[in-house]
């Protein structure tokens, strides 16, 4: 006759046992891909902000550095009162809808006559939704 062999001493692993084990180890992966996802979108928000940033500094450096009559800083050579620019995803300037617009405008600075106030905005899209970063300076 066959002796039955008790739970206690049989070998292996249940159904239920693999189950729960590979639910927990899903569980674990799940977590892992959510937090390389979430590094991923917030890596790229960054590297706009920077390409942003360094596109901010050179028109800010070339408005600053243009003489006081020019007409970059005066309306005459803009549309309106503010003056636009547009920038392709490498920061290089191009003619028209580029991943950044670059506007800024250029007025008189009350506490000082004389002295003009340059505000400049870099703005791009991210995700749907529009973003920006605004720089100001004083120059006479």
């Amino acid at each position: 006759m066959l002796k039955k062999q008790s739970r206690a001493k049989a070998k292996g692993f249940s159904i239920i046992e693999a189950v729960v084990s590979s639910t927990v180890m899903i569980a674990g992966i799940g977590g892992a891909l959510l937090g390389l996802s979430t590094a991923a979108g917030l890596q790229a928000k960054q590297r706009h902000m920077t390409q942003a940033l360094s596109i901010a500094d050179y028109v800010m450096e070339d408005l600053v550095s243009r003489t006081q009559g020019d007409s970059q800083l005066t309306s005459a050579g803009c549309t309106g009162t503010n003056c636009t620019v547009y920038f392709d995803g490498a920061g290089r300037k191009v003619a028209a809808g580029g991943t950044y617009t670059a506007e800024w405008s250029v007025a008189g600075y009350a506490p000082v006559p004389g002295l003009k106030q340059i505000t400049l905005a870099i703005s791009w899209n991210h995700q749907g939704a529009t973003r920006s970063i605004t720089l100001q300076t004083v120059r006479n």
